[in-house]
């Protein structure tokens, strides 16, 4: 019995001693410089003559050869002796040795027998049952965190290590072996020796009749100091017992490597130590991250001790011998999942491996039974059914998902990080207007989706919501405590009209927001400490109000109105004091996660009022009784009084007194929205892409209104039928019924108008605008352009100038503004007008190399216009309309001679001619733009105004031939994307919980004393 400052333990380990039924022959106490009495409780137990004691640098495995090497030598060679090792906190069941000498004898090839081990305080607790390692190093005991013992594992037999507290060992394998690697001086070293007996060709085997009650005080610090050193280095201080564990668990297995694999598994378990640390890292656990990378760092620095251990191996059968005790794939797979889970989460472990071959109890439902079982699942599941159903034009045919303001989208995520990347998007000519952050989202969710950008916009259109209610139902979780009203909650909220119009008429933004809305919600509430009083609802940490901010920038990115509804309340809380800091987090904190954005939205505040996609201005403006009545407006508006009994409903909630607080709070959300979404039915603003001023639609600020509508009478309706039951018959029971009604009526007639009503414009279809031979011929060496030409409502025209097959989701939102394009009016009014002149020539010069009109009919007055147009030839007619060709030879880059004459430059090869020429670029004037030949850059000038140029990118060229490299710098776009990623980890990392270490047997857990003497001192 090994003893180092064990005093709170020794006396109950003595007293399970002296009550074996099977004592020992002979027992020896080692005290390791122990400051706390323990040397004297050890004399009183054992006798004076039966302790050694030893100096405080002793490690457990030199204190244990200090203890046998006084025992008598061996007699007779016949005679099988066991050595039994005991901690000074590890106390035997009075049967225990007995078992495991009863076991002994019935295996006669087992060396090492192991015991069950429990916990101390909780006897039930399992702690081990045998164990195995992973190739990280990581123990495996195949039992889940605080599992208690009901005999589920007492089955185990075989196995690739026990611990050393209750192991009973061969004393002439020991000695063979000679005992303890002294290079392991306080963990590991007991997987090191079972790894060697079986290599030794002994069995290691646990029995789990026989068990010892552990406190493990060493491994969670509850010794009163820390004084064994790590070998070669200085004393472990108990704040880093996890140093030490990962260095001897490093070190076990190099020195069980093969030599031919040395080298090998070194570079793993470096690159898994340096994986392990960052884990740490992003659970704000650097203690331990510095704990792996010195104790890698601690192993490098000792190659003399892993070379001793590894001669201790020599002689001995491979190490792959106990393969088959160590973990399967499948269980090191599910293994690292759990890990990386528990260093990002709360707590000081991952969850712990169950074994392959323990099944749960037939007796429970099993984990899909369970799933269904809960009501916010098959809540979502009938709002699955209700959408698809609805929907059901959508999900059949091939092609993409387009119509309204949703634009097809492109054939992989890459398309949509390079959109968002880019500094310079090819529409028309050309644009430098950032991508929106709502891009970047589609684009994250597409990777996750292996790259399939048209799946992530199906899964968007189909879950939207059921992915609504959802999480409304979740978030209402501590607010409402009647699941019939929480149903009720999502299913109403899911169907509101702006949801219904969003899904119709393809507004993505929008429908995102109604996923992320809910929670938005919940958090912004907890940060300003409104609804808290009263409820479940926690208040906030710091670490919530930075996940509020992550979460709200998210949502701003996709509604970015909303933004200032948060900001309204966020200035009103803080201006009365509420929670100043988490709300100041909160609500600003989303301007820096969306740069560079944000300072486009300074530079044109309209942008807070628009959303993603194409504006859809059918059914706008929309009056302010209908917004009042949650109508937001758009194709196929639902009657103006469907919802007239949730917003009835939601003003007799404030009769109900006892939750008047929280039901106000709700509504003055709803009134500023309501106000907001007012204003802009009268509002009309001029986006930087669109010339005239367009009326905004209010969808997002109605949303939110509904929302806290929906809230305000599912708070008054939860718990409404005890109130009024208890109550003497008055006004409050009819007043009761008609709330009831209305409430449940609402989302009943929604989903009947919703069937029978169009859906709106969004349609499946091919998007395809081109011949496949023009979008080819977009992308090769003239880098050809389309204009594409549309008739609109009253006579109007719009066009739009294509540099591939068509446009694509973030076409809309990276436009070049309105003035880019006052060359081409121009140029197309002539065109299309029959005037005559130089347009074709000039469409030429742009780089233009055909002309679409879509949807042309036969005896259209501007299809002859066209076909009289001198150098322009009629092709057969596109999918979508009739299509021209430009005559002659087309390129995004011209050289022009100072005669006015031009020529095309394909693949950036100039060639020769005279002195005075300009190298012309079909792209609008930008600092960006730079002309590289070699190594030197061409100058920047000017196109003359008679070359029609004069507003594009132009270049000063010698007479010589030369092959020219134009590209455009997007640094500076780049150095933006990446402070906006490190913002995004900053945020991240501080919005994750906070690793603690836990003891799963804690002083403080103790339950009953299972004897007197000691226990829990």
């Amino acid at each position: 019995m090994v003893a180092h400052n064990g005093a709170a333990w020794l006396p109950t380990v003595t007293s399970f001693l002296a009550e074996q039924t099977r004592p020992p022959d002979s027992v020896v106490g080692v005290d390791t410089g122990s400051t706390d009495g323990s040397s004297v409780i050890l004399s009183d137990a054992l006798g004076s003559d039966s302790v050694i004691r030893a100096s405080t640098d002793t490690s457990f495995g030199a204190a244990l050869q200090l203890g046998f090497s006084s025992l008598p030598p061996q007699q007779n060679e016949d005679v099988i002796e066991w050595l039994w090792i005991l901690h000074d906190d590890s106390a035997p069941d009075s049967a225990c040795l007995e078992l495991l000498l009863r076991d002994s004898d019935l295996h006669a090839t087992t060396a090492v027998f192991g015991a069950k081990t429990l916990g101390w305080h909780d006897r039930r607790l399992l702690l081990e049952v045998g164990f195995s390692v992973m190739g990280s190093g990581r123990r495996v005991t195949g039992l889940e965190r605080r599992e208690h013992d009901q005999g589920q594992h007492d089955d185990r037999s075989d196995t690739l290590a026990v611990g050393s507290a209750g192991m009973l060992v061969r004393r002439d394998v020991w000695e063979a072996l000679g005992g303890f690697d002294p290079a392991l001086p306080l963990f590991r070293d007991d997987l090191d020796f079972c790894w060697r007996v079986h290599r030794a060709g002994h069995a290691v085997r646990v029995v789990p009749a026989a068990i010892v009650h552990h406190r493990e005080a060493s491994f969670h610090g509850r010794r009163s100091t820390g004084s064994r050193r790590e070998g070669g280095g200085g004393p472990v201080r108990q704040s880093r017992m996890h140093r030490a564990d990962r260095r001897s668990a490093l070190h076990v297995l190099l020195a069980q490597t093969p030599g031919w694999r040395l080298p090998f598994t070194f570079v793993r378990l470096a690159l898994g130590t340096m994986f392990r640390a960052l884990l740490y890292v992003l659970g704000k656990d650097l203690g331990r991250a510095s704990d792996e990378l010195r104790a890698l760092g601690g192993v490098v620095a000792h190659p003399g001790q892993l070379n001793a251990s590894r001669r201790r191996n020599q002689g001995l059968a491979s190490s792959s011998c106990v393969r088959w005790l160590r973990p399967r794939a499948r269980t090191r797979l599910r293994h690292a999942m759990e890990t990386v889970g528990g260093m990002l989460a709360s707590g000081s472990r991952a969850t712990s491996e169950v074994d392959e071959d323990d099944f749960p109890d037939d007796s429970q439902p099993g984990v899909v039974r369970r799933t269904f079982m809960r009501p916010s699942v098959w809540t979502a599941l009938v709002l699955l059914v209700i959408a698809a159903a609805v929907s059901r034009s959508l999900w059949w045919g091939s092609g993409s998902l387009f119509g309204g303001g949703l634009l097809p989208a492109p054939e992989g995520a890459s398309d949509l990080w390079a959109t968002y990347t880019q500094g310079w998007h090819e529409l028309g000519p050309g644009s430098t207007t950032p991508a929106p952050p709502s891009l970047a989202l589609l684009a994250l969710l597409s990777s996750v989706l292996l790259g399939k950008a048209p799946l992530a916009i199906d899964l968007i259109f189909l879950l939207a919501v059921p992915a609504a209610g959802f999480s409304a139902f979740l978030s209402g979780r501590g607010v409402i405590a009647s699941i019939p009203v929480r149903v009720w909650l999502s299913i109403t909220y899911a169907l509101l009209p702006v949801v219904t119009t969003a899904l119709g008429t393809g507004r993505v933004g929008t429908l995102v927001a109604a996923v992320l809305l809910p929670p938005t919600v919940r958090l912004l509430a907890r940060c300003a400490g409104v609804g808290v009083t009263g409820t479940a609802l926690r208040p906030a940490t710091n670490r919530t109000a930075w996940f509020t901010a992550a979460v709200l920038a998210a949502l701003v990115a996709c509604a970015p109105v909303l933004w200032v509804v948060a900001f309204v309340f966020g200035g009103v809380a803080v201006a009365i004091g509420h929670r100043v800091r988490n709300l100041l987090i909160a609500v600003l904190a989303p301007l820096f996660l969306l740069l560079p954005w944000s300072f486009e939205v300074i530079l044109h505040p309209s942008l807070l009022l628009s959303e993603p996609g194409v504006p859809v201005l059918d059914g706008l403006p929309v009056t302010p009784l209908r917004v009042a009545l949650l109508q937001p407006g758009g194709p196929a508006q639902i009657p103006w009084w469907l919802f007239a009994g949730l917003v009835v409903a939601a003003l007799l909630a404030l009769l109900r007194h006892d939750k008047v607080r929280i039901t106000l709070a709700l509504w003055c959300v709803a009134l500023v929205s309501l106000v907001l979404a007012v204003v802009q039915t009268r509002l009309y603003v001029t986006l930087p892409a669109i010339q005239a001023p367009v009326p905004t639609w209010p969808g997002p600020a109605t949303l939110l209104m509904g929302f806290a509508l929906v809230c305000a009478a599912a708070v008054a309706g939860d718990g409404l039928r005890e109130r009024i039951g208890g109550a003497t018959f008055g006004w409050r029971q009819p007043g009761a019924l008609v709330l009831t009604s209305l409430a449940v009526l609402t989302p009943i007639a929604a989903v009947g108008w919703w069937f029978a009503e169009p859906l709106g414009p969004l349609h499946r279809g091919d998007p395809a605008l081109l011949p496949a031979y023009v979008a080819e011929e977009s992308q090769g060496p003239s880098q050809t352009r389309t204009l594409a030409i549309t008739r609109a409502s009253g006579g109007v025209m719009t066009y739009t100038v294509l540099s591939g097959g068509g446009l694509v989701v973030g076409d809309a939102e990276t436009a070049p503004p309105a003035t880019a394009w006052n060359g081409m009016d121009a140029i197309v009014s002539a065109l299309t007008s029959g005037r005559g002149g130089d347009e074709v020539r000039a469409l030429a010069a742009q780089g233009v190399g055909y002309v679409l009109v879509t949807d042309a009919r036969d005896g259209d007055p501007l299809i002859a216009t066209l076909d009289s147009e001198p150098g322009m030839r009629r092709l057969s007619r596109a999918p979508t309309g009739a299509l021209w060709s430009i005559a002659g030879t087309t390129s995004l880059t011209r050289v022009l001679a100072p005669d006015g004459s031009s020529e095309p430059v394909l693949n950036g090869v100039v060639p020769p001619g005279e002195a005075g020429r300009v190298l012309v670029l079909a792209q609008s004037a930008d600092p960006g733009w730079e002309a590289v030949v070699g190594d030197v850059s061409l100058p920047v000038t000017k196109a003359t105004e008679e070359s029609l140029m004069s507003w594009a990118q132009a270049f000063g060229v010698g007479p010589e031939g030369a092959t020219v490299d134009i590209r455009f710098d997007d640094a500076q776009r780049q150095r933006w994307l990446w402070l906006e990623l490190l913002l995004v980890v900053i945020v991240i990392v501080l919005s994750l919980p906070t690793r603690t270490s836990r003891d799963p047997d804690a002083d403080d857990a103790d339950l009953d004393s299972f004897v007197q003497t000691g226990v829990g001192a």
